[in-house]
């Protein structure tokens, strides 16, 4: 009887455990990746930083704002501001390049030995899903 009660009891104690939602750790953002890689142009780089830097910017869809990423953007510029200090951040547009799915820009100013490089980012803006790297170039796309 003791075996078995001790075994139930093992088992409940396993079950809670498991019943925890595991949530995978948020690697810390890399400002010199991201720099390099909107220098040369490694959209693998970039795609890396901005995996972590949106990672929690998910859609919040307003009357106002029929795709829920506006506020997104302007957190997303504001994180780069504050956490890379190598960097300059700021929105080009938001979801002003017509596609299937509407595509914003923010424009990202840095220092590659001591010339300033200025990329144009531009992001998927998703009603249900969150934001998306595109592209990175060295000028607008048309609007």
């Amino acid at each position: 009887m003791k075996k078995k009660t001790l075994f139930i009891i093992s088992l409940s104690i396993i079950f809670l455990n498991s019943c925890e939602e595991w949530v995978e750790p948020i690697d810390e953002l890399d400002c010199d990746n991201l720099a390099t890689g909107l220098i040369y142009y490694n959209r693998e780089l970039v795609e890396n930083e901005f995996r972590k830097l949106c990672e929690d910017l998910t859609p919040n869809v307003t009357e106002g704002d029929t795709l829920g990423h506006e506020e997104n953007l302007e957190i997303l510029v504001s994180r780069i501001n504050t956490e890379c200090k190598n960097m300059e951040a700021e929105i080009g547009c938001y979801a002003c390049i017509t596609t299937s799915t509407p595509i914003s820009e923010i424009i990202v100013t840095t220092d590659s030995l001591d010339t300033m490089v200025k990329r144009f980012i531009s992001l998927w803006t998703p009603p249900e899903f969150r934001l998306d790297i595109f592209l990175v170039r060295d000028k607008t796309l048309p609007h």
